[in-house]
């Protein structure tokens, strides 16, 4: 479900590849992301997803003269 609500919200500035994507794709592409940059990793024998730490300090914004371009788009 959040990741819907992301790419509903979000998506408008995601690459057209990522756009496109069904929930499960990209379910699948984040969590090799976050593994690649060591946010998180698999538990194969518990069968779990550890999310790491320093993954709640990463934090991000669109550029402001975007959102105020994307805004008036749908003005």
């Amino acid at each position: 479900m959040l990741l819907d609500q992301c790419q509903a919200e979000y998506g408008h500035g995601w690459g057209k590849a990522l756009r496109e994507m069904s929930t499960r794709q990209l379910a699948h592409q984040l969590l090799e992301e976050m593994e690649a940059w060591r946010l998180a990793y698999r538990d194969e024998m518990e069968q779990l997803i550890a999310i790491m730490p320093r993954l709640g300090r990463i934090m991000s914004q669109y550029p402001k003269d975007y959102l105020k371009k994307r805004k008036e788009g749908e003005e």
